[in-house]
């Protein structure tokens, strides 16, 4: 039998999106004896405003009705084809409280057909910066001031893909004809409770207060030396929101006293020892992972240490620059590692601080102590490089805003260097479904998790 379009996959998608109203939630039998008066209020919740930022859809939400069963603006019906591998379609659309009852998340409904998708079909709902959707959450009644009413909102994100990465060529030629596949989301919104809890909405950029269990860092591995106190580095900021809600955030300051790598033993720890310290942030109920900056999977302890004898010939291939690249991860050649793997912090950081010219340098790298000193901090990175005299294997850190590497080398078959201390600067994952707490998001006004 002949195929059917397997030169053009076809995947045809409907979902909607509906909101279940909780009226059960809030709504009492009064027996008084006596008099009493219950105040009028409105329940009104529903879809509003969907905005496509991805693909050309046909997407249609019921208009304003009578049925009070089923108010209007509750079910959002998108359809959707998707041609080849790469293509997705992504929108946006408001949660609206319109009523005078805060109301929160009770449950949580999302079904597929078939139940399993393959692996090359992915498909989310979450909040517009990516935060999982929690129960509890809640959604503020409108607020009204000078008898004008303003609803409140609380957007979310629907993404269907076709997977590049997951898509193969045997599934391409195997597809005898187009595929469909239907999706359901249904969140349930009831009157807040006690229960209730306001989502963290941190965003790339704020700030927030939260001190570590520990009270000093510091880390057993050969090679270090050194120690300092956590308790001027409880101010971080923000500088990636997950998919699974979780937020990323670095330490505004560098620590206050600086740790001490040197010899071949501090080389060969140098990761571990560095994460090592950074675990010492790790606050219990709050955070989910910690890492010193520039982490991103890099070998903690070299196990292979035959180049430290000052024989290796070669650099591994995508090393041989100290100066930022666009590299694709780590290299090992002849006992000798050099990494790129520090780009993905380097980038997130430097991209945030730049907007502060004010106080940062132009490279968004600089940072202090919480005195106001200027410090440099280590980068949890090794790079590799040879000259005719000397074998230098060098710990990436920062100075002065600007990007450094220079401290371990053997010169003339002796090994030297990495005696000065610097700075760390850890970054720690918060997890999700916490609360927020006074403040405004500042650097002056952070907030408090909770």
């Amino acid at each position: 039998m002949r195929r059917k379009k397997n030169d053009k996959i076809m995947l045809f998608v409907l979902l909607i999106v509906g909101i279940s109203v909780g009226y059960a939630a809030i709504y009492s039998n009064l027996k008084i004896n006596g008099s009493t008066a219950i105040s009028k209020n409105t329940w009104n919740v529903y879809w509003d405003t969907p905005v496509v930022s991805a693909g050309s859809v046909s997407m249609t939400a019921p208009g304003r009705g009578n049925d009070e069963n089923e108010p209007a603006n509750t079910k959002l019906t998108w359809n959707v084809t998707l041609d080849i591998p790469g293509d997705y379609y992504e929108f946006t659309v408001d949660a609206v409280n319109e009523g005078s009852i805060d109301a929160m998340v009770t449950d949580i409904i999302t079904t597929t057909t078939p139940t399993t998708l393959p692996s090359y079909i992915t498909y989310s709902v979450t909040y517009d910066n990516d935060g999982t959707v929690l129960r509890n959450h809640i959604l503020p009644k409108a607020t009204v001031e000078n008898n004008v009413s303003t609803p409140s909102r609380q957007k979310y994100k629907v993404r269907v893909e076709y997977s590049r990465e997951n898509a193969t060529a045997a599934t391409v030629n195997g597809m005898q004809q187009s595929e469909s596949y239907s999706f359901t989301f249904e969140v349930q919104y009831g009157q807040a409770t006690d229960a209730a809890a306001v989502p963290t909405f941190l965003e790339a950029g704020d700030y927030f207060t939260l001190a570590p269990d520990a009270s000093s860092a510091t880390t057993s591995y050969e090679g270090f030396s050194g120690a300092t106190p956590t308790a001027d580095q409880t101010l971080w900021r923000v500088i990636n929101v997950n998919k699974d809600g979780t937020v990323e955030a670095v330490s505004e300051y560098v620590s206050t006293n600086s740790i001490s790598i040197s010899g071949t033993d501090g080389y060969k720890n140098y990761i571990a020892g560095l994460n090592d310290i950074a675990s010492c942030y790790s606050k219990t109920n709050y955070t989910v992972a910690t890492r010193m900056f520039g982490y991103d999977g890099q070998t903690a302890v070299i196990q292979d240490t035959s180049a430290f004898d000052g024989t290796t010939s070669e650099a591994p291939s995508t090393t041989s620059t100290s100066s930022p690249t666009t590299g694709t991860g780590e290299e090992y050649s002849g006992g000798v590692l050099g990494d790129t793997l520090y780009l993905r912090d380097y980038k997130l950081v430097g991209d945030l601080y730049k907007i502060d010219t004010s106080t940062y340098s132009s490279s968004g790298l600089k940072a202090y102590k919480k005195s106001g000193d200027a410090a440099s901090y280590w980068i949890a990175s090794r790079y590799f490089e040879k000259d005719s005299n000397s074998f230098s294997f060098r710990a990436r850190y920062i100075s002065d805003g600007a990007f450094g590497a220079d401290w371990f080398r053997i010169y003339d078959g002796n090994w030297s260097g990495g005696s000065t201390g610097y700075y760390v600067r850890p970054i720690i994952t918060v997890k999700s479904g916490l609360t927020k707490t006074g403040g405004t998001g500042t650097k002056n006004s952070p907030y408090t998790l909770g």
